[in-house]
């Protein structure tokens, strides 16, 4: 039997028991979710485009009338 002062549980936190590992395996399944949708969010965004290249320039160029379409094949053929 157990000492009338201790009542049914042992420990510094009786009664918690399998209650406080649900509730880790709760918390730790919560974190491994919102760290992939994260990741998810992340994956989908949009990214920042680096600066224009040459060619995206002559084709900016070439589109607002700027230089004539045997210009951008020039320049085309120069930056290849």
């Amino acid at each position: 039997m157990y000492p009338y002062w201790y009542g049914r549980h042992y420990g510094m936190m009786p009664g918690n028991g399998w209650w406080l590992g649900l509730e880790t395996v709760g918390f730790f399944l919560l974190l491994l979710f919102l760290l992939l949708l994260y990741r998810n969010y992340m994956k989908h965004t949009v990214r920042i485009a680096g600066p224009p290249t040459a060619l995206d320039i002559a084709k900016e160029r070439l589109a607002k009338g700027e230089i004539t379409p045997e210009e951008f094949a020039a320049m085309k053929e120069h930056l290849k």
